[in-house]
């Protein structure tokens, strides 16, 4: 049963994919302009990152060539998130609850919290993702140590751990949009704050460093997986972020169920 609901799941999504492309293709002038505005953000983000080290070596004890590779996890962690469901939130907290739209999901025989958060894809971010994955591999050839297999395998769970955890958290302060009219603004907060995620954890005051391995979880968007990488990384940053990935999945769902009780469709 679980299989087939699996492949019930997945074939929707192909069929959200492939509906999306196509309403975007519809105007290909402002397909082209989106899909410039990504690679200009990035090389911002990159040239601010090279500013900071042009009076220093170092940064918080982190070379040049070891930040580079932690602003393309982070670019890896960032484009995957918003493709697979940011836009999704974001259009739940200015359209489907705000002016009742959510009122047609809520009929489909599907989760609606799932149905909600892969509804808009965002296609525009797989091309700025695919060179990003080739910018990310590169780099790795030219850093001075050899990646060994446990160093990749733990990357790799904690690169899916943190957009797991992203996904829940998000989504979790999406449901401010059932209780107040500005909610979008958490979201907001959260997407800027999670530009801090590209630098260096110790260059932030230890109050920072506290908000972003609890309350705004940025540390397990690229810094935490970049540790594992450089083999810096440890046991206790893997249980640490499985804890979080599990009181976020409970307080999210808890709060999605509360959510769901105190929403007024449009018909009410």
């Amino acid at each position: 049963m679980n299989v087939i609901k699996l492949q019930r799941y997945l074939k929707i999504y192909k069929d959200i994919i492939s509906v999306n492309l196509k309403t975007l293709l519809e105007y290909r002038l402002n397909f082209w302009l989106q899909m410039i505005y990504g690679p200009v953000y990035s090389i911002t983000l990159y040239l601010i990152l090279l500013t900071a080290y042009t009076k220093t070596d170092t940064l918080a004890g982190w070379t040049k060539s070891e930040a580079i590779l932690l602003f393309l996890v982070f670019q890896l962690v960032y484009m995957t998130y918003y493709f697979l469901f940011m836009r999704g939130i974001r259009d739940l907290l200015w359209f489907e609850i705000r002016m009742g739209n959510l009122d047609g999901i809520l009929t489909k025989p599907i989760n609606t919290q799932f149905y909600v958060s892969i509804s808009k894809p965002d296609l525009h971010q797989l091309p700025l993702l695919v060179v990003i994955v080739i910018l990310f591999c590169n780099h790795l050839t030219q850093l001075p140590i050899t990646l060994g297999f446990s160093q990749i395998a733990l990357f790799s769970l904690m690169f899916v751990l943190g957009i797991a955890i992203t996904y829940f958290v998000v989504s979790a302060y999406a449901t401010a949009g059932f209780y107040v009219t500005k909610a979008a603004q958490v979201i907001e907060f959260f997407d800027k704050a999670a530009d801090s995620a590209q630098y260096p954890m110790p260059i932030f005051p230890e109050s920072i460093q506290l908000l972003a391995f609890s309350f705004v979880p940025i540390a397990y968007f690229s810094y935490v997986p970049t540790l594992f990488l450089l083999g810096r990384g440890n046991w206790q940053l893997v249980a640490t972020a499985t804890l979080v990935l599990v009181l976020s999945i409970s307080i999210n769902q808890w709060l999605w169920k509360r959510g769901l009780q105190h929403y007024s469709s449009a018909s009410s």
